[in-house]
């Protein structure tokens, strides 16, 4: 296992809060009502995404090395 993965986070705003999505991690999104919220969802989003794909020995998709 590596690791230190790196993957680009997508922020879109609109009037009713964050999304948050991975293009390289499809289905893994997230949401926040403020910037801090939603750095500290996407972490989490990533983080749990991150490890699930690990326990289930399923590889990385996308990863940049």
């Amino acid at each position: 296992m590596k690791d230190v993965y790196t993957f680009p986070a997508i922020f879109d705003y609109a009037d009713d809060g964050i999304s948050i999505s991975f293009p390289d991690l499809p289905g893994c999104l997230s949401c926040a009502d403020d910037n801090d919220a939603a750095v500290y969802m996407a972490t989490d989003a990533l983080s749990f995404r991150l490890y699930a794909d690990e326990l289930d020995n399923d590889p990385i998709p996308g990863s940049l090395k």
